[in-house]
């Protein structure tokens, strides 16, 4: 049962993807939503990341003297962090305007197309490993895995928003749409269900896991979702965002 329950909290973050998506295709203010749930996001990883992460890592080295903890801490975070960063260079950097100066309308689609499809690619491949980081913290505890759960998901809409928005402006086609989005929104679940076939988790190997988890959360909350709030640091969306994360993680405290 308590299996069940990691595999159900780890497909949540996935779904929220399509959540993403619905708001690309059917809300008009996607770019409040857009700046809203980055920073709420952003706040709510990083509270969970000093709150509750760490000490838990901590606590799950508890074996051994603290030079060798902090050494295996850092070694499994870096892993998390440079495991992103080789991901992200799947991503090519893209905008979604029109340039005039292109040689036709078609090869404009094509281009946006296959940015469209490398992207979802790297992020399939970022969200199975994300699953089993999800997993891996429901695992041990599952306030731990529903927070984490939900601060990546928040990350996971403003992505879903990117995708539709470049698939559509590409005019891909239904067919391929579908499938990508929904390898997008399950493949969490696959990772969750990868570690899952690994009873034997001691604390040690359960630790690790939990080192990178907290490596890859780094790597979302500066490299990916930062740049966003530091860009739009004044605006209504990203003050409300983050104090919304803040209000919600003091909450938990008490839960």
């Amino acid at each position: 049962m308590f299996k069940i329950m990691a595999l159900l909290i780890t497909l949540v973050s996935g779904l929220l993807f399509l959540l993403g998506i619905l708001i690309a295709k059917k809300v008009p203010h996607k770019n409040f939503i857009y700046k809203f749930s980055s920073a709420l996001a952003f706040s709510v990883i990083i509270l969970l990341l000093i709150i509750d992460i760490m000490p838990e890592i901590w606590q799950s080295y508890q074996s051994f003297g603290t030079n060798k903890k902090i050494i295996y801490l850092l070694s499994f975070i870096l892993m998390g962090i440079i495991f992103l960063k080789l991901l992200d260079t799947l991503v090519p950097t893209h905008h979604h305007e029109h340039h005039d100066d292109e040689k036709n309308f078609l090869e404009h689609n094509q281009h946006l197309l296959h940015i469209g499809l490398i992207t979802s690619i790297a992020l399939i491949i970022h969200n199975i490993f994300e699953g089993m980081a999800i997993y891996s913290l429901s695992f041990n505890s599952l306030k731990l895995g529903i927070i984490a759960a939900f601060g990546v998901g928040l990350h996971n809409i403003p992505m879903g928003i990117e995708i539709a928005l470049s698939f559509d402006l590409a005019q891909s086609k239904t067919k391929n749409k579908t499938l990508t989005y929904l390898a997008l929104a399950f493949s969490p679940l696959v990772g969750a269900i990868v570690l899952m076939l690994f009873n034997n988790v001691n604390e040690v190997i359960l630790g690790s896991l939990m080192s990178i988890t907290a490596g890859m959360l780094i790597y979302i909350s500066f490299f990916e979702l930062f740049g966003e709030i530091k860009n739009n640091i004044i605006s209504k969306e990203i003050i409300l965002g983050l104090l919304t994360g803040i209000i919600l993680m003091v909450l938990t405290i008490f839960i």
